[in-house]
Order: structure tokens, then C-alpha cells, then sequence
């Protein structure tokens, strides 16, 4: 027998009787069943199995002269059954029922539709119950006893396990559980105590489950229904509580061994003052046990005017709820010795964020107290002394400080010297191997040269690194050329008509490929005006300092721009060169225009640039200098006076 309805009926009317709560049997020309709504396999509890192909007749239990009297499918007329009609269930159950049958020609088949309504209001009920039964958010198994077999469940069953409701009913008890024996004890013992069992899902996943099972007798099969339970959250719940308890336990542990760490008297009191506890330094100090002070306040302990002013502090402390209390105060000890204290206290909360008491602790600082008052004694009688040498020493004062000052010039006059001769031999190390590294390119690869089979890319390739080198030697010499003019004061100014605007063009045209090689964006900003832009100016001193500043720029630049520009304000041009780099450190801040001193993060070079510029902005009348952010930027400033065209 087939469990599924033929392709050729149609498919409106199946899913039409489908969705009803009456019971409806689709039959063919020989009463036939080949198809039953969900309504007959809840009501009697059949499978599809059962039902399609068995004949209908099968199912019924009619009065003495009912039996096969359904209408032939030569009349098309509604027919009602007039006989008193039962049906049986699956498991004996005689129910009454209405019986009304409809002929139905689909695809050119001869078919009855018969529906089955039941008499009585019983069938109310039973819906009622069954939309409870299915509304239940706990799987709800029926299970057939003693075979196991699933008879009947809820949609959470679905829902829950992952199976559909077909595959459910083809299932028995045991299918679902990682425990069969114990499954299957609990149903032939019909045990109705509350078990933990655990349980799979069709994907596998173990779970556990809280079962009530009861055993009820309908007709004479005997059947269990059995309420599962899904507890995985109230497991993961439980778990994390042990976890919570676990950090609890260890947290308490570590806060009593840190008291019990702490050298100095710790206590701790609850809203009204009663002591909550100690740490072991307070039990030593005061000679309390830790039974005899828990519940007890300091008034009850300590009975005092003492006792009376802590309290009140400690009550000002919860009821302000000021960050803390310091002060200075006494503590009567274990043998009955007043003790001068620094006392500290603070509040803490609950969970709710009230206040649940104080924390304090105090340290006794009586030794110092002693210690202080002869100290004062001492004082005074070191003061009767200095008075008799006080006349000597205001004579001696002058003599005295006049001696410092020599020595204070002579000890500068000293560190200038050897701080001038331990830069200037750093200097020369540096002038050294600055100067020897193009030297030693241009030999290198000059001697390359020599080799008559080297190719002409190759020698022309040599021939750029010797010129590059060239241009680093003489870069070399020229910086020490106008270092040395610097020092001198013997700078040479040779003013001539200048236009500004082409001078910071040509600058920025020569560092543009230069900047593109390290990806960096540079920018002309602030063109000035064609009659601001003519001045009478050294344009060689001013293309030296820009090239300087540009150069560092570059260099100490990883990514972002560099920006060169001028402004005028009708008296003087202000210069500016601005880079996104690394910026100056702060120490290096205050050498930075001083010469032969590299700045900490200096990428080589002998470290004389801006003193160079420094000196030819000074020269040309104007001044430098900078501002600048640690990893953000560093921009460069210089004005020089505007002179007639």
C-alpha cells in the first residue's frame, strides 16, 4: 500500500480537506481508501499506511442493514447515511459518528469524498484538548506500551528533536534517548517519578531532559504519555553558578591572604558600625579575637570618648558618601598604651551601588611622634649655637659666594671645553665616514669601470652612482664650507632682484620626483602675488636654507605630505615648510639649531643643516623657528625683511 496520495487527484481539494477538523475519506469505485486527512489519523489514531488501499468498510461498525449501503457513482446527489453508524480506532474505541458522502470526478476518476462528523460534543472537547496538547511548549510523547512505538506527539517534538512529525510517528521511545535501557525499565516498570535523562536531536546533540511520565488504560492497550523537558539552560545555568562560586571561593581566598599580608591593622564594619572583621596585624595590636569582635561595634568593645568620636567619623564617611577619610588620631592598644594613629577609611557598596560599610585601616606612628618631638629639642639647642656663629658667617657669606661664583665660571668654562672638544671629535668621526662612503663609490665603481667587457646599460648605470656620489661629496664640502662662514661671522650676502614665487617653484620641482620616490605628497601652497613676490634678496642663501628644511622634511617623513609656501604681510616674508613625519623629541627640541648635535632619531649626515640655516636667516636680518608634535608633524617657519626691488 502506498503512503502518499497519486499525482493524479488534484491537489486543491487534498489540501482543502486536509486543513479540516472533520474526519474526510477520499475512496475510489471500489470504496477503496487513497487518501484520509490529518483530522482521521488524530482521531484514530491510524497511519497513512494503515488507511490508503484498505477498504473503508473496514473502519466502520454499522447497525444490522448499514453496512455497504454507500451511494453507487452512477447518482450524483448528496448522500447522508441514515443509520446510526460507529467507527473504530486503532486500538477498539467505537465512536459515533454522521456519515455524508460526495461524489467527486477528478481527472476523469470516479472518486467519493466521504465526511465523517461526529455526534455528539465529545469532539469539541477533543479539539480543545488537542489545541492545549499542541500549544505546550515541552515535547509531549504518546507512546504505545509495551512496544515503545510513538503513536502521538506535539509540535514541540518537532521543534525540539528536529525530526518532522512523519518521521516521529514512525519512531518508538528508545530512538530518542542515549539511555535506552533506562528507557526502556521506565516503561515496562511504568514509572511515573520525575527523571533526568538524556536525549539526542537528529543532528546528534546530546541534551538533557526532566521526564514525567503517567500510564493510562484506553480500551485495552495500555499507553504512556510521557512530558519532556529541555534543561540544557538550567544545566549551563547550574554550571556557571559553580564557576561563579569557584572565582567567589578563590577571590575570597586571595582577599584573606592579602589582609593577612598587610603589615598594618585592616578592619572592616557593616552600615551600623558592627565590626564584619580583621586582618591578623589588628588582632595582635588590639588583643581581640576575631569570635570576640564580629557583631560587635567599637563602643561595645572599647567603651570611650575615643570610641564615640570614631563612630561619628565612620557614620560622616557612609552618610557624605565622601571618597575617604584621612586623619590623625589615638588607638589604645593591648596593654592599655595610647597610640598615636593615622587612620584611613573608605566606603564600599553592595549590589544594588548602597552603601554596605567602611574598610579602614590605620598605621601607628607614635616613634615617629617621639622621634619628632626630640628632634625639635635638638633644634632649638642647634639654634642658641648657630646664633653665636651667625655674625661670623655673614662676613664669610660674601667671601664665600664670591669663591662659588669663580668656581661655578671656571667648572662652565671647564664643560664648554671638553663638551666643544668631545663634539668637534664626534664631528670629525662623522665628517670622516660621511666622507669616505661617496669616496669609496666613486673608487669602487670607477675601478669598475676599467672591466672592457662590462655592457654600456651597465656602465652607464655605474656612471650614475659615481655622479650621485659626486653630489654627495660636494653637498659635504659645501655644508662644511657654510658651517665655516657661520662660525666666522663671515657670510657674504649678495642681494639681487628675486622673484619668490620662481625660487619656491624651482624648489618644489627638484624635491617633487624626490618625494614621489618615498610615495609622499608634496605641495606649493601660497603663491604670493606678482608685485609681493618681487624683492631684492640673496636667492642663493635662501635657496640653501628651504633646501635644508625640505630635505629633513622628506626624510624624516614616512607617509602623508610635505608643504612649501610663503606669505607677506606688506614687511616681511614668512617661509614655511610643513611635513606630517615623525616629529622632535622633546630633549632634542632644545639642540635642534645647535651645531655638530644630531637629534636622537637622526638618519645620518653630519648634523649641521639647520645650524647652517639658522645663520643665514640671522644673516639676511630674519629669524627661524618650529612647532611641532611627537608622531603628528613638525613645520619649519623663517621670515626675512622685504627689501626694495
Amino acid at each position: 500500500m502506498s503512503d502518499t496520495l497519486s499525482p493524479s487527484y488534484s491537489f486543491n481539494l487534498v489540501n482543502f480537506i486536509q486543513n479540516q477538523r472533520e474526519l474526510f475519506f477520499l475512496i475510489d469505485a471500489k470504496c477503496k481508501i487513497v487518501f484520509a486527512n490529518q483530522a482521521v489519523l488524530n482521531k484514530l489514531y491510524y497511519t497513512n499506511g494503515d488507511l490508503v488501499g484498505s477498504s473503508i468498510y473496514d473502519f466502520f461498525d454499522c447497525e444490522a442493514g448499514a453496512a455497504h449501503t454507500l451511494p453507487n457513482f452512477t447518482n450524483d446527489e448528496v448522500w447522508k447515511m441514515p443509520q446510526k453508524c460507529k467507527m473504530i480506532d486503532k486500538f477498539g474505541v467505537k465512536t459515533d459518528f454522521e456519515v455524508i458522502a460526495f461524489h467527486a470526478n477528478l481527472n476523469n476518476s470516479k472518486n467519493l469524498l466521504v465526511q465523517c462528523i461526529e455526534k455528539d460534543f465529545v469532539h469539541v472537547f477533543d479539539y480543545i484538548h488537542q489545541r492545549v496538547f499542541d500549544s505546550i511548549a515541552d515535547p509531549i510523547f504518546v507512546i504505545e506500551s509495551p512496544s515503545g512505538r510513538i503513536i502521538q506527539a506535539n509540535p514541540a517534538v518537532s521543534h525540539v528533536y528536529g525530526f518532522s512529525m512523519a518521521e516521529i510517528l514512525q519512531m518508538k521511545n528508545v530512538d530518542f534517548s542515549v539511555e535506552p535501557d533506562k528507557t526502556m525499565v521506565a516503561l515496562f516498570t511504568k514509572q511515573t517519578d520525575v527523571l533526568i535523562r538524556y536525549h539526542k536531536r537528529k543532528n546528534g546533540e546530546v541534551f538533557p531532559v526532566e521526564i514525567k511520565a503517567m500510564s493510562i488504560d484506553y480500551g485495552e492497550q495500555d499507553i504512556q504519555i510521557a512530558i519532556c523537558r529541555d534543561i540544557s539552560h538550567r544545566y549551563q545555568y547550574l554550571e556557571e553558578i559553580e564557576k561563579t562560586n569557584i572565582i567567589l571561593k578563590s577571590s575570597n581566598s586571595f582577599v584573606t591572604s592579602l589582609l593577612s599580608a598587610i603589615p598594618i591593622p585592616v578592619f572592616y564594619k557593616d552600615r551600623q558600625g558592627k565590626y564584619l572583621g580583621c586582618n591578623q596585624a589588628f588582632i595582635e595590636f588590639m588583643g581581640v579575637c576575631l569570635d570576640q569582635l564580629i557583631g560587635k561595634t567599637v563602643q561595645e568593645l572599647w567603651p570611650s570618648d575615643l570610641a564615640t568620636v570614631y563612630h561619628q567619623k565612620d557614620l560622616e564617611l557612609m552618610n557624605k558618601f565622601t571618597s575617604r577619610q584621612v586623619y590623625e588620631s589615638f588607638v589604645v592598644d593591648k596593654n592599655n598604651e595610647r597610640k598615636n594613629v593615622i587612620y584611613g577609611k573608605n566606603v564600599f557598596f553592595n549590589e544594588q551601588g548602597d552603601v554596605a560599610g567602611i574598610v579602614g585601616a590605620f598605621i601607628d606612628i607614635s616613634m615617629q611622634k617621639k622621634h619628632q618631638q626630640q628632634l625639635e629639642i635638638k633644634n632649638k639647642e642647634i639654634e642658641k649655637v648657630n646664633r653665636k656663629y651667625f655674625q661670623i658667617n655673614e662676613k664669610l657669606s660674601e667671601q664665600y659666594d664670591q669663591i662659588l661664583k669663580l668656581n661655578s665660571d671656571l667648572f662652565m668654562a671647564k664643560s664648554n671645553a671638553e663638551e666643544s672638544n668631545r663634539l668637534k671629535s664626534e664631528f670629525l668621526c662623522n665628517f670622516s665616514h660621511e666622507v669616505r662612503t661617496p669616496l669609496n663609490g666613486i673608487m669602487g665603481f670607477v675601478d669598475m669601470l676599467t672591466d672592457l667587457e662590462l655592457s654600456m646599460s651597465k656602465r652607464k648605470f655605474y656612471g650614475e652612482i659615481i655622479n650621485r656620489s659626486f653630489e654627495d661629496l660636494l653637498k659635504i664640502i659645501d655644508c662644511i664650507m657654510d658651517i665655516s662662514l657661520v662660525e666666522t661671522n663671515q657670510i657674504e650676502i649678495y642681494f639681487s632682484e628675486t622673484n619668490i614665487n620662481d625660487v619656491l617653484k624651482k624648489l618644489y620641482l627638484r624635491f617633487l620626483p624626490i618625494a614621489q620616490k618615498k610615495h609622499l605628497d608634496i605641495k606649493l601652497s601660497e603663491i604670493l602675488q606678482d608685485q609681493d613676490a618681487k624683492t631684492s634678496i640673496d636667492a642663493n642663501l635662501l635657496t640653501k636654507i628651504l633646501t635644508n628644511l625640505l630635505d629633513n622634511a622628506i626624510k624624516y617623513t614616512d607617509s602623508g605630505n610635505v608643504v612649501l609656501g610663503c606669505n607677506f604681510d606688506g614687511n616681511s616674508y614668512t617661509f614655511f615648510v610643513l611635513d606630517s613625519g615623525m616629529g622632535i623629541d622633546e630633549e632634542d627640541q632644545k639642540i635642534v639649531f645647535e651645531k655638530f648635535r644630531p637629534t636622537k632619531h637622526s638618519m645620518g649626515g653630519l648634523g649641521l643643516g639647520l645650524a647652517i640655516s639658522k645663520g643665514f636667516v640671522e644673516a639676511l636680518g630674519g629669524r627661524i623657528w618650529f612647532e611641532t608634535e611627537q608622531n603628528l608633524f613638525t613645520n619649519f617657519y623663517f621670515t626675512i625683511p622685504k627689501r626694495a626691488w
